[in-house]
């Protein structure tokens, strides 16, 4: 989570400090019944699975839906061989557009956004994007 990270989302309740200090999380759910999840009028993902920092334990998550933007990627997931492609944004271009052709469904744009570190949905045409293969 960045630094300075006080709230799951706008209005709830704090994040205990363990959370932040001791693990590393990962995003095991960017949809709820097909649709993005937005609480406090932010997108949030769920943390199904936590890390810890210093012994690399993998264990289960805080399983606690958080806003996109309060999140930080620390770097690429050891779970099933996931990798990333390149996308170069082009004029007209949306992340729900590029989450639809490239993800099979738009309502995985927030994937985009946390694995590219973004905090608005705003992108430009010439971006370089990361895109998880499907």
């Amino acid at each position: 989570m960045k630094s300075g990270t006080a709230n799951y989302y706008p209005g709830s309740k704090a994040i205990p400090a363990w959370v932040i200090s001791d693990y590393h999380h990962k995003v095991t759910q960017t949809t709820s019944g097909g649709k993005a999840v937005v609480k406090g009028g932010k997108t949030c993902v769920l943390l199904g699975k936590k890390v810890h920092k210093k012994t690399g334990k993998e264990e289960a998550g805080i399983n606690t839906w958080i806003a996109v933007d309060a999140l930080t990627v620390v770097g690429a997931s050891s779970g099933g061989g996931t990798s990333v492609e390149t996308y170069t944004v082009k004029k007209g271009d949306t992340l729900w557009g590029i989450a639809t052709a490239k993800l099979g469904s738009g309502a995985r744009y927030p994937e985009i956004k946390t694995l590219n570190g973004l905090t608005s949905d705003t992108i430009t045409t010439g971006q370089k994007l990361k895109i998880p293969k499907k």
